[in-house]
């Protein structure tokens, strides 16, 4: 059941005993019993008992309870279905709840409406939802509840105040409720925002040339700040074509494209346009909607235009929401009237000022039952004739974190600009302080600019250095040049040498340098402020061209070198060549391909040997600096070796090829040659070699082992893996005895003319 009647009985006394007593109890749903009345006396006259169970639950007990005496009497004891009475009823006040507003710190203006009860069983609770509280007085005794206490069930018309607590930042809305035991609870919708004061106190202090400190007094509540500076009082240029935000605003696409949501009854036609070749037609059996995300960066002060075209009949209405950020001022975007009929093409115009920062548009058209709609052009953006934003650098919306000032940079000298600030807590942003504005001071005169070139024209004693004076500082350049030294630390003061004036590149060359010697320099300029010096950079000396080198000490296979180091220092490197055949002096003596660089301490003088009996050699050497910057050549020096003393001997490879024999990268010489000499070699050194040169230079070299003899012909052979390939191209090999004095080399058929080598015989790897 809904209800429950009284739950009646008679009772009396069974006799006149004053001291008979009872009460009447109950137990709903077994919750267990409860008084429903205070102690009874009975008298001899039967009187009835009633109690309403209303709306309680269908397990129901009711007992009688004597608390005294030792008998009474009941009769006609009942629990009846409820066909009395009337429900408990809330009532509020008809009528809306305006946006509530307020600011962090301060609870916002009241609003009212009122309650009313009848036929209550129990008081009236309002409770306020999150971020609001209520009161039954306008200006003091809010908090999150009040209650209303029926007198014989009914609560007269009550006025409740509502309002926003401030206590925290950011949008609040729920519902007050209204709610008694067994009543239908009735609510009231709230809405609001709790935003920050905006700042106070703009000023501007330490101004300079190029930058000055704006500050402003501390905000309640506020974790930050967001600072604009532009050269514009209004913080815009005016003029010029808005720039709509939305995309295929016209549907010049002949389609949906880029629109979120385009609902079945919305079609792209060409019907009827308003401006272009398509429009959009909707005759809607129910609701429909169209909507497009439209990215806004706003400044909390720029009104923006939100519009489109349309004709047509029946219920159709712009329904817009921000789903990020949302707007300071302006017009509602979801209008509690549909738009009028119209025959011709109609602009439907709202305008706005978007929060500052990013804020999303969720711009949404819905079309109703019934409605037969064209709709073209949609528009969001600055205003026609409204202002195109302009700001100083990174000035926009720049976030300060913490403090009440911020040093503003990278401005031109005598220059007015403007700024503004806003608090925020991470949530919410204030509106706009109080637009503060500061002229920039005259630029005040410095020290000039100066940027150091790189040396060129370097030679052994001279090289050209200069700079580029790129600003005087604002005062004229009366001294300009380079300082510069041999060694790093180059100051004002050290061979400081002037190359001219004023601004603009400069260079020259510096004379009576050192040869082959690192030197540091640095360019200068100097006005009435000051002197600049460029960065340091450094470059080394040519080493001087090497005279002749001194030859001398011949032999038949040898002469000695010794080098001239002429005005070159103790650590200048050099590389001798043979001009025969462009061979180089090795360390040991022998001839390569490759230079080989030392000091003349190192190659001392050095005997150069595999040389020819009775032959005239030129040779040349040439420098180094310390950068390995080569010169060239010097002039020759020459010597000619002895006439050759040396026994006749025959020597023959016996076997010869080119190739041979072909290898493989990594193979070792299996393959055993022979070679011989017409004389006996007990007592000698008999070896043979290998390598890629013809002229022994950088060979490997093994003991032979001995063959055999045919008369006075001697015959030694090769050995098997003594020698690895680790090369590609051709190895030459040749054999060699040597009788303590003289070397003679088999390297061809029976021949004398075998104390140099020129082997001609290879294997191919």
């Amino acid at each position: 059941m809904a209800a429950w009647a009284p739950s009646p009985y008679w009772y009396r006394g069974w006799d006149n005993n004053p001291q008979e007593k009872f009460k009447v109890q109950v137990d709903i749903n077994g919750a267990g019993f409860t008084d429903i009345s205070s102690e009874i006396s009975p008298t001899l006259t039967y009187t009835e008992f009633t109690y309403d169970l209303n709306n309680a639950s269908d397990n129901i007990i009711v007992r009688i309870q004597q608390t005294a005496g030792e008998r009474i009497l009941i009769d006609d004891a009942s629990i009846g279905d409820y066909s009395g009475g009337s429900t408990p009823t809330i009532t509020l006040s008809s009528g809306d709840l305006s946006a509530f507003s307020t600011t962090y710190g301060i609870a916002s203006a009241a609003q009212s409406f009122t309650v009313a009860g009848s036929d209550l069983t129990a008081n009236i609770t309002v409770t306020a939802p999150s971020g609001y509280n209520v009161s039954l007085s306008s200006g003091s005794g809010y908090g999150s509840s009040v209650s209303l206490t029926p007198s014989g069930g009914t609560v007269s018309e009550t006025t409740v105040y509502v309002r926003l607590t401030g206590a925290a930042t950011g949008a609040f809305s729920g519902n007050v409720s209204a709610t008694s035991t067994d009543a239908a609870e009735k609510t009231k919708a709230v809405s609001g925002t709790v935003g920050l004061a905006a700042p106070t106190g703009v000023v501007a202090s330490e101004t300079n040339a190029t930058d000055f400190t704006a500050s402003w007094s501390a905000v309640s509540g506020a974790s930050g700040y967001r600072l604009d500076v532009s050269e514009y009082e209004e913080f815009c240029t005016t003029g010029g074509t808005p720039e709509n935000l939305m995309s295929n605003a016209g549907f010049e696409t002949g389609d949906g494209t880029d629109w979120d949501k385009f609902e079945t009854e919305y079609s792209v036609v060409t019907t009827d346009p308003q401006e272009g070749t398509y429009h959009v037609a909707v005759t809607a059996t129910a609701t429909r909607d169209l909507t497009q995300n439209v990215s806004i960066t706003g400044d909390g002060v720029t009104e923006y235009e939100i519009s489109y075209w349309y004709k047509g009949t029946g219920n159709l209405r712009i329904w817009a929401a921000w789903t990020t950020g949302g707007q300071v001022s302006g017009d509602s975007l979801q209008p509690s009237s549909y738009n009028d009929a119209a025959s011709e093409w109609t602009k439907m115009t709202y305008t706005v000022v978007p929060q500052s920062g990013d804020n999303v548009l969720f711009y949404e058209i819905r079309a109703y039952n019934g409605a037969s709609m064209y709709l073209d052009n949609f528009f969001v953006g600055t205003t026609a004739g409204g202002c195109t934003p302009s700001f100083v650098g990174s000035y926009e919306d720049y976030e300060v974190a913490s403090g009440t000032s911020q040093i503003v940079e990278g401005l031109d000298p005598e220059t007015t600009y403007y700024f503004r600030v806003r608090a925020t807590d991470g949530t919410a942003t204030s509106a706009n302080s109080s637009t503060g504005s500061v002229e920039t001071l005259a630029e005040s005169a410095s020290a000039p600019s100066v940027t150091t070139a790189d040396a060129s024209s370097i030679g052994a004693t001279s090289a050209t250095l200069g700079g580029n004076v790129t600003s005087d500082g604002g005062d004229a350049v009366t001294d300009r040049g380079v300082v510069y030294k041999a060694g790093s630390g180059v100051t004002i003061s050290d061979n400081k040498t002037q190359i001219g004036s004023g601004t603009g590149e400069f260079g020259q060359s510096i004379g009576s340098l050192s040869v082959n010697t690192h030197y540091y320099f640095r360019a200068y300029a100097t006005n009435t402020v000051g002197a600049t010096l460029g960065s340091e950079l450094d470059f080394w000396t040519l080493a001087a061209v090497p005279e002749a080198p001194i030859v001398g000490n011949p032999t038949e296979t040898s002469l000695d070198i010794t080098l001239d180091a002429d005005s070159n220092p103790a650590g200048t490197e050099y590389a001798i060549q043979r001009t025969s055949d462009s061979k180089y002096l090795q360390d040991d003596g022998t001839w390569g391909d490759t230079a080989v660089w030392q000091t003349t301490n190192n190659w001392d003088t050095i005997t150069a040997g595999d040389l020819t009996p009775a032959t005239t050699y030129y040779f040349q050497v040439k420098a180094r600096n310390g950068a390995n910057v080569e010169t060239a050549f010097g002039d020759t020096g020459s010597g000619t070796t002895e006439e050759s003393g040396a026994p006749v001997r025959w020597t023959t490879l016996v076997h010869q090829g080119t190739p041979v024999y072909t290898y493989y990268l990594g193979d070792e010489l299996l393959y055993q040659f022979q070679y011989a000499i017409n004389t006996d070699t007990t007592g000698w050194t008999v070896d043979y070699g290998l390598g890629k040169s013809t002229d022994g230079s950088s060979w490997t070299w093994n003991g032979g082992t001995y063959a055999s003899n045919n008369n006075s012909d001697v015959y030694w052979t090769s050995d098997q893996s003594e020698f690895q390939f680790t090369d590609t191209g051709n190895y030459y090999y040749a054999g060699r005895f040597n009788d303590g004095t003289y070397s003679y080399y088999a390297m061809d058929d029976w021949t004398d003319d075998n104390l140099v080598l020129a082997a001609v015989n290879y294997f191919t790897v």
